[in-house]
């Protein structure tokens, strides 16, 4: 299976089948290359004669969704100064909301359920998503203690700073490895 029709495999499992033209549209291709990539899911197996998920199509969706996440809420936040010095970023509330509480719903909602909340800025406030939400949390400083050297870590009176990471997705991927 090819990334388009995986693309395609997933589109039908959480929209029903229409029409070809639609689901042209709704991707960005052409209606040629989604006709092809719905004969070659056919043929597969992952699509009955209706265009419908069999067992084995939603099997193959199911089996590549994620099962974890890890949110990163640690920091301070210091573009949000003055409204966040009483509660941390995550905390604020949007239409009465909490954006954490809302990512955590949003991720059961998609069948993520393993998640880890990496905290540091206040965390004794996130303690009760522990009860509320069934996530994990982990204090960030506890994290990278003895790492100071390897990734330029700069600890000073509890808090720290990272000279060598180079993107979000480098301190997620040394979180996952930690955690692991």
């Amino acid at each position: 299976m090819n990334l388009f029709e995986s693309e395609m495999l997933n589109k039908l499992y959480f929209e029903p089948f229409v029409n070809q033209r639609i689901l042209a549209e709704t991707t960005g291709c052409s209606v040629g290359a989604v006709n092809k990539a719905l004969r070659q899911l056919t043929e597969a197996g992952y699509l009955d004669g209706q265009m419908q998920l069999t067992q084995k199509g939603r099997q193959e969706v199911r089996g590549k969704m994620p099962k974890s996440a890890i949110i990163l809420a640690a920091g301070f936040g210091m573009r949000m100064v003055p409204i966040n010095t009483s509660t941390p970023k995550a905390l604020l509330e949007v239409n009465g909301e909490p954006l954490i509480e809302r990512t955590i719903r949003q991720l059961h909602e998609a069948g993520v359920t393993n998640i880890t909340v990496v905290v540091g800025f206040m965390k004794e406030q996130f303690e009760y998503l522990i009860d509320e939400y069934g996530v994990d949390s982990v204090c960030l400083l506890e994290l990278v203690v003895g790492l100071e050297d390897e990734f330029g870590i700069v600890i000073e009176d509890g808090d720290f700073s990272v000279k060598n990471f180079e993107s979000v997705d480098a301190i997620a991927e040394f979180v996952s490895q930690r955690l692991a």
